[in-house]
């Protein structure tokens, strides 16, 4: 990289990738039915099983799931406006 505007793209992307993977693996784990099936979505790099279990706690407790439930109400409305105002 040679100037700094290429650093800040590539660390925008690689920010972007691992906002996504997470937003994926976290609808895997709260779609996940039985506590073996959470353990296997644990990815390698997380050596311990009680800090996965912490993680996937705070994950499917009632107070994430409204805030998640409220987020993904707004930004569906969000987009709907996007596309009723483009029409």
């Amino acid at each position: 990289m040679q100037e700094e505007w290429q650093r800040v793209v590539i660390f925008k992307q690689m920010g972007n990738i691992w906002r996504v993977w997470k937003s994926r693996l976290v609808s895997e784990v709260r779609a996940a039915k039985t506590v073996a099936e959470r353990i296997d979505l644990k990815p390698s790099n997380i050596p311990s099983t009680q800090v996965w279990n912490t993680w996937v706690r705070s994950k499917t407790n009632a107070a994430f799931t409204v805030s998640y439930l409220q987020l993904t109400t707004f930004l569906f409305i969000c987009v709907d406006i996007y596309h009723v105002g483009n029409k």
